[in-house]
This record gives structure tokens, sequence and C-alpha cells, in this order.
């Protein structure tokens, strides 16, 4: 079942939707598939996957196309700031990409 999809459709049509995003995570009919050994990872073990934020956007702008965005929390697990920085600008990067496609 699409549990995501059933949210974002439930959301059509209120205030402004609350946009979460950390990394991302693959599923199969078994359930949760490990990411590789040689992704980067973040202190907490999840993929370092700055694009995940204008991923999850881009998924919330298909299925509620009227209803505003908001990001409310991104980010990683990190001890190290100029990583923080980096994660948090490409993640931004990313983003902005889709302010010139209307979401």
């Amino acid at each position: 079942a699409n549990i995501e999809g059933q949210f974002l459709a439930a959301a059509r049509g209120d205030d402004f939707l609350g946009v979460q995003s950390y990394s991302r995570a693959f599923f199969d009919s078994h359930g949760y598939v490990p990411t590789g050994t040689d992704a980067r990872k973040t202190k907490n073990g999840w993929e370092f996957y700055p694009p995940a934020l204008g991923e999850a956007i881009r998924d919330a702008h298909k299925e509620a196309p009227e209803t505003p965005i908001l990001v409310t929390e991104n980010g990683i697990a990190t001890d190290d700031d100029a990583e923080r920085i980096e994660y948090t600008s490409g993640a931004l990067a990313v983003d902005g990409r889709g302010y010139s496609r209307g979401y």
C-alpha cells in the first residue's frame, strides 16, 4: 500500500503541507533494503543524500499541487559542522531547482 501517497492526497486543500526530510530509504516486497556499504553514511548510519529534500518536495507537490509546501525539518546526524553545511547546501541547491518548476 502507498501510505505516503494516501497521506499526501488527504492533505489536498489544507493550509499547508509540512515536509521533513533527512535521507532516503528503499523497500522491496520483503521490507526495508539496507543502504549499500559503499554509500556515504551519516553518524546514525543513514545515507548521506542531500537530494532527498528536493525529491520529497516534488513528490508532495505531485500529490497535492495546490497545497503550499513548507520545509519543517531537514538535516543530518553529525558532529562535523563542515559536513552539516555541505549537506544543507546540497539540499537547498536541489530544492532551488524545484522553484523554477512551480513547486
